[in-house]
């Protein structure tokens, strides 16, 4: 049996508000009766054991009724992903099961959502992983960035109660919509900006307060040619330059050009972890590059 005619099992209606509530209603009430029958739950109970069978039995199904309902959703984002790549459409349609699975048993009828609203960040991020892993001709910024605008989306959709816009992203992420939108396919490589690029290296500490300001005025410390490869590598002034090409152009080799960029890192990490206080920034620096 392929996916339409198991689609195709569940009918053609779209489910509404309230027979998704009670479908998820049943199927909680399904897995919880099915725990306390099997022992894996213990609590007291009127029920009789095959009172517990019948209601188990009816959760299974609302579950199988709410999948079949909603894999047309997982089944469609992941054919738009794979549009000029039918080699891993089937790979990127496994993806979006999982995703779907997992907003399942994720999901809280009682916050007020939609249930496809609520999945659909979850289905694009597993989708968006896959898609990732198989091309490993992607930058890994590029990765790491689609990355970002998944988490965010998927954020922005359950505080809003519905799918979140291009523009609401690119607002929270305080970058242009054309950012965000560059990082829904699989496309080529766009300038990465400031503040994203180094999220993953920099991990801020409690009360450090890591923002773009924060960034910009620790790169300034830095000495000027470790500035000039941080800048130049990791995208900062709008093109990502590899390490190799950056080595023909300062004239060293691309060992001492990575040599600089770690010594940059690890500098900026202790300076994010425990910042001086002002007036010794300078200092700590000069020390530094002494």
């Amino acid at each position: 049996m392929d996916y339409v005619e198991y689609i195709n099992l569940g009918g053609s209606d779209r489910l509404t508000a309230h027979q998704e509530r009670d479908l998820f209603l049943a199927m909680e009430a399904g897995l919880v009766a099915g725990a306390v029958r099997d022992g894996r739950l213990r609590c007291r109970t009127v029920a009789a054991s095959h009172e517990l069978e019948l209601i188990a039995a009816e959760g299974h199904r609302a579950k199988e009724r709410l999948w079949q309902a909603h894999l047309p959703l997982a089944l469609k984002l992941a054919r738009a992903m794979g549009r000029d790549r039918s080699d891993i459409v089937e790979d990127l349609v496994q993806a979006a099961c999982i995703g779907l699975a997992e907003a399942m048993m994720r999901f809280d009828l009682r916050r007020g959502l939609r249930f496809s609203t609520f999945a659909w960040p979850s289905i694009r991020r597993r989708i968006a992983e896959e898609a990732m892993r198989r091309d490993s001709s992607r930058p890994v910024w590029r990765r790491r960035t689609e990355r970002i605008v998944a988490l965010k989306e998927e954020a922005l959709t359950a505080e809003l109660g519905r799918q979140a816009e291009d523009a609401e992203i690119a607002a929270a992420l305080e970058v242009e919509v054309a950012w965000v939108r560059a990082r829904r396919g699989c496309g080529s490589d766009v300038s990465i900006g400031e503040l994203w690029v180094l999220e993953g290296l920099l991990p801020a500490e409690p009360g450090t307060g890591m923002d773009a300001d924060w960034l910009a005025e620790a790169r300034s410390l830095l000495p000027e040619l470790q500035r000039r490869i941080l800048d130049s590598h990791y995208g900062f002034n709008g093109q990502v330059v590899p390490r190799e090409e950056l080595a023909a152009e300062l004239g060293i080799s691309a060992r001492a050009v990575r040599r600089m960029e770690r010594s940059a890192l690890d500098w900026l990490r202790a300076w994010a972890a425990r910042p001086p206080e002002s007036g010794d920034r300078r200092e700590a620096v000069s020390r530094k590059s002494a």
